[in-house]
């Protein structure tokens, strides 16, 4: 027996399928072949009759002549054809409640272990799903000011979007909100139109050329860092509350807020930053770092990482990038060797 919601779409009642059904009550039974006098197409009535067959409001007639049918009443029609579905929901149910019943063994364990976890004033949390709800909730809870440092460029249009009206909600409320951008996120579109959003709406942004790591810290009393020693691609994260690291983090935060460019959304790219950027370049290639570590350093992408080098080498009259590297480093009063990706930025 058919299930007849295994097809829904099949076994939905048209038309035909209706005038298939009151021919066949009022008559008594259906015969395969008729097309109620020319109505229905043969096509239409083996479809409608096929509708009806799933639906068990048709039954075959045990005939040893032609093909004939006759009606079921509606609801002897739906006992039978829903019992494959009550079977599935009670077993359904069943699977619930077992885990249910299974996830309620490890909960007393959880508990403990969560409660350990909240008396330290530095909980790790591994899954990026539970770092997200967190941090989420944190937003939602702040009551004075958050500062956040996102380092790289420019962040998706999907997760800024999705930031977007949680964050003017907290500007609503009166939370003062600071972040702190890399230079080249000004030249993302995404990115500047969140900042115009935001900036509106009350909340300061700054741009400097470059930062060391993501961070965020909630009314000065919870830090929140990345932990990446997940073996995914989406890093964990370390909730601190240690009142002394808060507060040195947090004068990390001022230290290059202060050294930082107010972002003016309404500026395009980030020309009005550039030659920090090239700045930054220089001392980057004068230290011995490669192109690839220059551009993750920065926050942007290796061609224009090498555009910027390429503009450099113009300007210093060098020839080869290792010469101006070596120029760079006497400039830096930096010892540099030469053309090795540096270990610490494995």
């Amino acid at each position: 027996m058919q299930d007849p919601m295994s097809d829904q779409e099949s076994t939905h009642v048209d038309d035909a399928a209706i005038a298939v059904y009151v021919h066949t009550v009022r008559n008594g039974r259906f015969h395969s072949q008729d097309t109620l006098g020319g109505r229905l197409t043969e096509e239409e009535v083996e479809r409608a009759v096929e509708k009806l067959v799933c639906l068990q409001a048709l039954r075959l007639l045990d005939t040893a002549a032609d093909t004939y049918y006759t009606a079921v009443d509606p609801e002897v029609a739906f006992r039978r054809s829903s019992a494959p579905l009550a079977q599935r929901i009670e077993a359904l149910s069943d699977a619930r409640e077992r885990l249910q019943q299974d996830l309620a063994l490890l909960k007393p364990a959880f508990e403990s272990a969560r409660t350990e976890q909240e008396r330290s004033d530095i909980t790790v949390v591994m899954d990026p799903m539970e770092v997200t709800e967190r941090l989420r909730r944190e937003t939602d809870n702040c009551v004075s000011d958050v500062v956040t440092v996102q380092p790289g460029g420019g962040r998706s249009a999907t997760t800024l979007e999705a930031a977007k009206e949680r964050d003017v909600s907290m500007l609503e409320r009166g939370v003062e909100f600071r972040i702190l951008y890399q230079h080249t996120a000004r030249g993302s579109i995404p990115t500047g139109s969140y900042v115009r959003t935001l900036t509106q709406a009350g909340a300061e942004v700054r741009t400097i050329e470059e930062l060391p790591e993501r961070l965020f810290i909630f009314d000065r009393r919870l830090a929140v860092i990345p932990d990446r020693r997940a073996i995914t691609k989406v890093p964990g994260a370390v909730f601190i509350t240690n009142p002394p690291v808060v507060a040195f983090l947090h004068s990390v935060f001022e230290s290059n807020w202060s050294k930082a460019s107010p972002w003016r959304p309404t500026a395009v790219g980030y020309q009005e930053a550039i030659d920090d950027v090239k700045l930054s370049v220089l001392r980057l290639m004068a230290m011995g770092y490669t192109d690839d570590v220059v551009a993750r350093r920065l926050g942007v992408s290796v061609r224009t990482c090498r555009r910027h080098i390429a503009d450099l080498m113009g300007e210093m009259g060098a020839t080869s990038r290792f010469e101006a590297g070596v120029a760079a480093a006497e400039t830096f009063g930096i010892k540099r060797a030469p053309d090795i990706e540096r270990i610490d930025d494995e």
